[in-house]
């Protein structure tokens, strides 16, 4: 999929040319909106019979000990397999922003421990393809530190007209993520704000000052 797509760099397409980034953010969307389809339709089903079928097979025979111990073994397993799945989900779920705005994406990650959020409410100034590229880049930064060991979820703040994200996760490569967020952020006409730190991230995101000649 993505490959598709970096073959078609520089491309028009009905009067709009695709550059580098604006093509790998495309097939990063198309893939997590596969891989929600794939965790909803498939695997969350899937999961679900194997819990029922279990507890099936462990009401047949209530006075066995050994299988009561296996069952509720394998019952906990599967719980933290449906933990983790409802975790993907949501981190990958394509109508996350469309359905809550920037604040209940944001309270849907928090709720999934995917971000440390302090719940203040975002910034209102914001235009909603602001709102939406600053959600894409929180959920981005959550994605990466969860790669860390150990994982450590960025942090959320909002104070006045910008929010900012940190996370102390180690053994990201941070600055390689800055180019493509820089740029889109731009086409927002969002500022970046990096210090530059490539053991830890510091973000801070808010409206571009406007010329004076705007």
């Amino acid at each position: 999929m993505i490959m598709a797509v970096l073959n078609g760099m520089g491309t028009s397409t009905q009067g709009v040319t695709w550059g580098p980034v604006e093509s790998i953010d495309f097939a990063l969307a198309a893939l997590r909106q596969r891989v929600h389809h794939l965790l909803h339709d498939e695997a969350a089903p899937s999961l679900c019979a194997a819990g029922l079928h279990l507890d099936i097979l462990a009401a047949t025979a209530p006075n066995d000990a050994a299988l009561q111990e296996s069952a509720a073994s394998l019952r906990a397993a599967l719980e933290s397999a449906l933990d983790a799945l409802r975790s993907l989900l949501i981190e990958n779920d394509p109508g996350l922003f469309r359905r809550g705005g920037l604040d209940g994406a944001l309270a849907a990650l928090a709720g999934a421990n995917l971000i440390v959020w302090d719940q203040r409410p975002t910034p209102p100034s914001w235009t909603p393809a602001q709102a939406e590229l600053a959600f894409r880049i929180v959920r981005d930064c959550a994605f990466a530190a969860r790669l860390a060991s150990p994982p450590a979820p960025p942090t959320v703040r909002s104070a006045g007209p910008a929010l900012h994200i940190a996370s102390s996760a180690s053994l990201v490569p941070w600055p390689s993520w800055l180019p493509g967020w820089r740029h889109l952020a731009a086409a927002a006409a969002l500022s970046l704000d990096c210090p530059g730190h490539a053991a830890a991230l510091e973000l801070t995101l808010a409206p571009a000052p406007r010329s004076p000649h705007a």
